[in-house]
């Protein structure tokens, strides 16, 4: 079974479970992408601004945030 999804006027295919998610902008850049496994979240999933600019990425195990980097820094770091 393939699940598809559209808002924003973006897209993402998952089938079984299992695919790689993507999300996109009325102006056809990336908003969202990520992988998805055994229905949840896995590996990196990134967010950008309508620019294109990166604003965060998350590291999922198991459906659960390991990792979360806002503006390239590891959450809760300061920039000096």
């Amino acid at each position: 079974m393939t699940r598809r999804t559209e808002r924003d006027g973006g897209r993402g295919t998952v089938e079984n479970g299992k695919g790689r998610f993507v999300q996109r902008y009325e102006n056809a850049r990336v908003a969202v992408e990520g992988t998805v496994d055994d229905g949840r979240k896995a590996g990196v999933w990134r967010d950008w601004y309508r620019s294109g600019r990166l604003r965060r990425k998350h590291e999922y195990a198991e459906g659960r945030i390991e990792a979360a980097y806002v503006d390239g820094l590891l959450e809760g770091e300061v920039r000096t």
